[in-house]
């Protein structure tokens, strides 16, 4: 399990980096809200690309590790359930999109 979080941690990151690089972006301070953290486009990108490698890892459905991750890090990040279910629904991947 610790591999597998910190290959998705580190690919996490390394997107991000790749974001400012190939994007031109400048860091920003991040917003206080988690739910508004989690919904920013660059970090719905960023948690895809971890979470992607985790579930490639695990070998299972990319969107059972977006579920699983939610609820083990809500209370971490300070989510209601609400913002829970938001930020899983932000993160997840449609059909259109695999």
């Amino acid at each position: 399990d610790m591999i597998g979080e910190l290959n998705d941690i580190v690919a996490h990151e390394l997107e991000h980096a790749f974001q400012y690089i190939t994007e031109g972006k400048v860091y920003q301070e991040p917003p206080s809200e988690s739910l508004a953290y989690y919904t920013q486009l660059h970090e719905i990108k960023a948690q895809r690309v971890g979470l992607r490698r985790l579930a490639k890892l695990r070998k299972l459905p990319f969107n059972d590790v977006v579920s699983e991750w939610f609820d083990t890090h809500r209370e971490i990040h300070g989510l209601t359930e609400n913002e829970q279910e938001n930020g899983k629904e932000s993160t997840e991947e449609t059909s259109k999109e695999s």
